[in-house]
């Protein structure tokens, strides 16, 4: 019997080595390769979940905040030690002038490789020119809303003691999902923490979750941080600011002009079966029924399905818009304006962020607060965008002209 029990013991335990060299052998293997690890989404949805939608190699978790930026490098953008894009609060000179920045990727300046071509690192270099002795801190972070800048302020004021902060909010907060921010639990079990941290446990998660077809799916769709709520963080960062003793300036979002704004997803039947899909991925889906792509256009094969969808959902402002592009290219101007005109028409996503842009208006309006109204001041020309959301090196230079004015006309205030 007791060595009936030794050898079981011992063929256990040579499991449990087995097992263990396995994973490290596999966790390593991954590492090397470096495929996707993040949450899987069905139907391509950008929709924002409690289970770490935005779970990206730059990404930890925070159990406040749902993520924190990975200090090292990201592609050409180097993130400091405190999870920021330029320097720390630490290097913060005893005199000067201090501005904190805080908003979303237009801030972190997502689309924009080096540092020196964001607008928090501009406002510096023209305050110096206007003789203005000045330290920008830049607190963006990409799929941050208000509600994240809410919970971020205080530790900004606390450790920064900035003189004016920035704030610019509104994209994110538009943003389906399935549950608000302000409902979102970001706190996670320990040993989840812990083996998120495997690579191998990441991959093998995902890998399970896409078999099982258990994807991120958005149910009962509902704005990350709803009108109401997102004018109430605000007006609390703003009292926030001036109780610590500084300047707070508002700033709306621009977006650039033309292109239907689609990414939150809409409601059609696939299948016999009611989805929340976004009309890009829809629009491919049906192009490749028909053995087609985006880049088949300029043939009457794409002209035709791009019509059917039209026929489809005449209310979907994306369609109409790759038609308006396919009639532009065979140089059909009366037919181009007729489609781009029912874009506009059906373009409801971008009146929603007009909402959120007239939110930051009355705060500044009500609260005394100075604007700096990017949505209007941005002109309409070329160059000022990377994608729909995100400034070029062109549009950031213009939001450092527009917030280094304000905050020129504020010193001359204060002397």
């Amino acid at each position: 019997m007791k060595r009936v029990l030794n050898n079981a013991l011992q063929n256990a335990l040579l499991a449990i080595i087995s097992v263990v060299v396995f994973f490290v052998a596999f966790e390593g293997l991954v590492r090397v390769i470096g495929p996707d690890l993040s949450m899987p989404k069905a139907a391509q949805q950008f929709q924002f979940t409690q289970d770490f939608e935005f779970e990206l190699p730059h990404h930890t978790r925070d159990a406040v905040l749902g993520w924190r930026l990975v200090p090292g490098a990201y592609g050409p953008m180097r993130i400091n030690a405190q999870g920021f894009r330029g320097r720390e609060s630490t290097q913060a000179a005893a005199d000067g002038t201090r501005i904190a920045h805080l908003g979303d990727s237009c801030t972190m300046g997502f689309t924009i490789a080096a540092d020196r071509d964001i607008y928090s690192s501009r406002v510096e270099l023209l305050l110096s020119k206007q003789q203005t002795s000045a330290q920008t801190f830049n607190f963006g972070v990409d799929g941050y809303s208000s509600h994240q800048g809410r919970l971020l302020l205080p530790e900004v004021l606390r450790e920064l003691q900035p003189k004016y902060v920035t704030l610019y909010f509104g994209y994110n907060d538009h943003h389906w999902s399935n549950v608000s921010d302000r409902q979102a639990t970001w706190q996670n079990p320990v040993w989840r923490t812990t083996f998120e941290k495997s690579h191998a446990y990441r991959y093998l998660r995902r890998q399970l979750l896409r078999a099982s077809h258990q994807e991120a799916r958005l149910v009962q769709p509902q704005r990350r941080v709803s009108l109401e709520h997102f004018a109430e963080n605000l007006r609390h960062m703003v009292t926030a600011a001036r109780s610590a003793g500084s300047e707070p300036l508002l700033l709306t979002t621009p977006l650039r002009p033309g292109i239907p704004l689609v990414e939150n997803e809409v409601l059609t039947t696939i299948q016999g079966e009611q989805r929340w899909v976004t009309q890009e991925w829809w629009v491919q889906s049906k192009l490749q029924e028909k053995g087609m792509t985006l880049k088949s256009s300029s043939t009457p094969q794409y002209v035709a399905v791009i019509k059917s969808l039209i026929a489809e959902h005449p209310d979907w402002p994306l369609p109409h818009w790759f038609l308006a592009r396919e009639l532009q290219r065979q140089g059909d101007t009366a037919g181009m304006r007729r489609e781009m005109s029912l874009v506009q028409k059906n373009d409801q996503e971008r009146v929603v962020m007009q909402g959120y842009n007239d939110a930051v208006r009355r705060v500044a309006d009500v609260m005394d607060v100075v604007l700096v109204d990017l949505a209007r001041q941005f002109p309409r020309q070329p160059g000022l965008f990377n994608d729909v959301v995100h400034p070029s090196a062109q549009g950031h230079q213009l939001i450092a002209t527009l917030l280094a004015e304000s905050i020129r006309q504020l010193e001359a205030q204060h002397k």
